[in-house]
C-alpha cells in the first residue's frame, strides 16, 4: 500500500490542486482512517503510558468518535466508485 501512495502521489496532488472530486474523496479517506486511529490509540496510551483513566462518558464518547469514522470508510470506496464511474461516463 506504501509503494502505490509513494507511486501516486504526484498525481494525486495535481489533482488536489486542481479540485478534482476523486483526489478529495481519497485525501478525506485516507484522513478519516488515520483520526480514527489516532482516537482510538490516544485513549490506550493515556492509561497505559500516563496512568491516566478517562471518565466513561469521555471514553464513550472518544469510542464513537473514531467507531463512526472507521464506518464512514466504505461509504467513502462507494463515492470514489461512482465518481470514476461518473468521469468515465462523460468521457466521449
Amino acid at each position: 500500500m506504501g509503494y502505490l501512495a509513494l507511486r501516486h502521489v504526484v498525481h494525486l496532488l495535481r489533482a488536489l490542486k486542481h479540485a478534482h472530486p476523486l483526489a478529495v474523496t481519497v485525501l478525506v479517506f485516507f484522513l478519516s482512517g488515520i483520526v480514527a486511529k489516532a482516537f482510538d490509540r490516544r485513549v490506550g496510551m493515556l492509561k497505559e503510558d500516563f496512568g491516566v483513566a478517562l471518565s466513561l462518558p469521555a471514553a464513550v464518547w472518544a469510542q464513537s468518535i473514531e467507531e463512526t469514522l472507521e464506518a464512514c470508510l466504505p461509504l467513502l470506496i462507494v463515492i470514489g466508485a461512482y465518481q470514476v464511474r461518473s468521469a468515465r461516463d462523460k468521457r466521449p
